[in-house]
């Protein structure tokens, strides 16, 4: 478990701690905003992710100017997380522009595939027409002059040996502040992204990284979202060999759903979108494969004034057994995004409660099909 954590001269810390024997081990600090101040942001949040037996690597987000000028800091442990490393910044590109939403997968022999929303693009556009560099595809900001650019995708291996593989653009053209996930498959890491066309249609998308090279994105699911601005709700992913699942929200026309998809190539073709919510759903999903090929997954959903966090499990064949109300938790941006991870033949659930005292909870549940 990861989390950030003020003190009382409003300084941040990345801090993590282990569940052990059902117990939590005392935290340890990774990073602390020193030298420069964190950005902080209820939607693009750090990381811990273990990718080798005995190392560990961590990500989170530094401020480099105004705004949304912020870039990405990584640290490894090779203690199982007693002490870390130095930072780095994984990314080549210093421009003052948006890095962040990061996914970061194990490829096995302790390396580490790290993926990133990259502003460079529209840093570049920007200031070619003299304008900032936040989320848009048009960089002369009137919608109709100015140099076109868009948000990218890229991808990094570093390599268990400290030792960084070059850069790799996956995709040009996608969605400015909607979360990517990764997952690995069978035959490499597989990418779920809400991609961006030219008409401003939002789709979900998967590539995959097969012998070293992307393949162009396949669209999951023809969903049609035509959508002028970033809903700040990307898609989640899990792989098991071949078999992939990838859960996402989406709202054409206005009518907001969670769906999920299957696929049983490693993520080349998907099956047809099984629709999972209520009726009112927020989004904010993820998604949890198991071992006989079905998937548990969470989501959002409005009751009230607040929400409700439900999970239900769900066969590629379409069969689903009845949401389990797992939590209730405050509707806005405060709560942030929910994660879930397999334990045992259960789920882990963390969620964060704003205000005060608020804090990081989590609750162990059971979903039967």
């Amino acid at each position: 478990m990861s989390w950030l954590e003020p003190d009382a001269e409003d300084r941040w810390s990345l801090r993590t701690a282990r569940l052990k024997d059902g117990g939590w081990s005392d935290p340890v600090t990774v990073a602390q905003s020193v030298e420069k101040p964190f950005f902080v942001n209820w939607a693009d949040f750090p990381s811990v992710r273990r990718v080798g037996e005995q190392r560990l690597v961590a990500h989170w987000l530094v401020r480099d100017g105004e705004g949304y000028a912020y870039s990405v800091r990584m640290a490894e442990s090779r203690d199982e997380g007693r002490t870390w490393s130095e930072p780095w910044r994984p990314h080549e590109d210093a421009s003052p522009t948006e890095h962040g939403f990061v996914s970061i997968v194990a490829l096995g022999e302790g390396d580490a595939g790290l993926s990133w929303l990259d502003g460079r693009a529209l840093a570049a556009a920007a200031a070619a027409h003299g304008e900032g560099a936040h989320g848009s595809g048009d960089a002369s900001g009137d919608g109709s002059e100015g140099p076109k650019a868009f948000m990218q995708l890229r991808f990094r291996v570093w390599a268990g040996g400290g030792e960084a593989l070059p850069e790799e653009l996956v995709d040009g053209t996608v969605c400015d502040c909607c979360q990517p996930d990764m997952a690995l498959a069978a035959d490499g890491p597989v990418l779920a992204y809400r991609d961006r066309t030219a008409d401003e249609v939002r789709d979900i998308y998967v590539a995959r990284r097969v012998n070293g090279r992307w393949s162009e994105g396949v669209r999951v699911a023809e969903d049609g979202w035509v959508m002028p601005g970033c809903p700040v709700n990307g898609p989640a992913v899990d792989a098991r060999g071949q078999h992939v699942v990838v859960a996402w929200f989406t709202a054409p026309e206005g009518e907001r759903r969670v769906q999920v998809a299957f696929s049983s190539d490693g993520g080349a073709s998907f099956g047809r979108a099984l629709r999972v919510d209520g009726g009112v759903p927020l989004g904010r999903a993820d998604v949890v494969l198991r071992e006989d090929g079905s998937a548990l997954v969470g989501w959002m959903e409005r009751e009230g004034e607040s929400a409700v966090w439900r999970v239900r499990a769900v066969r590629p064949d379409g069969a689903m057994g009845e949401p389990v109300r797992a939590f209730t938790l405050d509707a806005g941006r405060g709560s942030g995004f929910p994660r879930m991870v397999p334990h045992g033949d259960a789920i882990v659930l963390a969620w964060t409660e704003p205000g005060r005292p608020g804090g990081i909870h989590m609750r162990r549940v059971a979903v039967e099909e």
